[in-house]
């Protein structure tokens, strides 16, 4: 698994998750830390039209563009957003018209706008697919949350005791679909900025990116964002394996998070791993 990320709140929010090629919104910033690798990223999720976490999209097209003009090599790329959300819409239209992006066909740009309980193509080297759904963030944006689902073929229980090659042996005698069949799995979940995030839509995620802005209820002050305690209970009722704290405020400092962490786990080790995006710091695993 590889993550590389930076959030800082109300400057800049992005994550990159190499094996899929997909960023996770598209903060200021994100260029002059992952440079050349921009070029390979397929897949662009932006949650909503808060401004940090979509400015950098420019910059990213902009790297794109120009590896291409040096190489002539372009990857495709498809950006998912929010259908409704008018920041983002003005903003996407702005840059197909400066850029006149209708004229640059060499280069395959797809704008995709998403709905609330919808399920749609993804772009990776497995078999997966995209499922949004709606959070509850600020009245000025719709802002959403993304699930990529990978679907893997599975060994059919009655088979499970077969080796390898007597399971492809089967295959050839009862055909692939009486062997084998299709399982949904939920690899990685994205909510982007939220206070609530209903944790029936991402069930069994392997991985939870949730925000957590605050450590402390008491200083979150009406704000429509997460605390710490929030994202973690999230992740405990979905049944996550691992899941990614972002979007802290600066307020707080390392020994902060840490200390409100041990908190957390004070009543023994939790069934799921904890690692988050420290203010102004680079994240990678």
């Amino acid at each position: 698994m590889i993550f590389k990320g930076y959030s800082k709140a109300k400057y800049s929010s992005w994550l990159y998750y190499s094996p899929y090629h997909t960023l996770f919104d598209a903060g200021e910033g994100i260029n002059t830390i992952l440079e050349e690798k921009i070029v390979a990223i397929n897949n662009i999720l932006l949650s909503h039209g808060h401004t940090d976490h979509y400015t950098g999209l420019i910059n990213i097209l902009m790297t794109k563009f120009g590896h291409y003009y040096s190489t002539g090599e372009f990857a495709d790329l498809y950006i998912y957003y929010p259908k409704e959300d008018k920041a983002l819409i003005f903003f996407i239209d702005y840059i197909k018209k400066f850029y006149d992006l209708s004229k640059l066909t060499q280069f395959n740009i797809n704008w995709i706008p998403v709905e609330h309980g919808c399920k749609y193509q993804f772009h990776t080297r497995l078999n997966t697919y995209l499922e949004t759904f709606s959070v509850e963030h600020t009245k000025d944006v719709v802002s959403m949350g993304y699930n990529i689902v990978e679907r893997r073929n599975k060994l059919r229980p009655e088979f499970s005791h077969l080796k390898p090659e007597e399971v492809k042996g089967k295959i050839d005698e009862l055909g692939r679909e009486a062997v084998l069949f299709v399982d949904d799995k939920r690899t990685i979940t994205y909510c982007g900025d939220s206070i609530n995030s209903p944790s029936c839509y991402f069930d069994n995620t392997d991985v939870l990116i949730h925000e957590a802005t605050f450590l402390k209820d008491e200083d979150r002050c009406g704000q429509l964002h997460s605390t710490l305690r929030e994202a973690v209970e999230k992740a405990l009722a979905a049944k996550a394996k691992k899941v990614i704290l972002f979007h802290i405020s600066t307020r707080y400092k390392i020994d902060d998070i840490k200390s409100e962490l041990a908190k957390i786990e004070k009543n023994g080790k939790l069934p799921l791993e904890i690692y988050y995006i420290a203010p102004g710091r680079i994240f990678e695993i």
